[in-house]
């Protein structure tokens, strides 16, 4: 509920600032979080199946914001060259959400 919550105020922020729709997600939703956030160098994915962070474990929740909004390429992430930014949009806005 919490980090719902401030996903929830980062989307209407963001949607009454710059336009543009979104919808916001925390473990709902038909999202691979998981394999999104090790492409985003969040972690690496364990035995266990959980995204494994080296500062956090594995207690830890995922959050996702997707936005119509053009949104600038952060090449860091693009590990496998396809030019697919999804995965530094998501660690975008939980960082930002957190």
């Amino acid at each position: 509920a919490v980090l719902g919550g401030k996903l929830r105020e980062l989307a209407r922020w963001l949607h009454g600032e710059c336009g543009g729709t979104g919808r916001w997600y925390v473990d709902t939703g038909a999202v691979l979080e998981r394999d999104l956030g090790e492409r985003a160098g969040l972690g690496f994915t364990g035995k266990n199946t959980m995204l494994i962070s080296e500062r956090f474990g594995s207690g830890f929740f995922l959050g996702e914001l997707f936005t119509t909004l053009p949104l600038p390429f952060d090449s860091r992430h693009d590990d496998d060259g396809d030019g697919d930014n999804a995965a530094s949009t998501v660690a975008s806005a939980a960082a930002a959400a957190a």
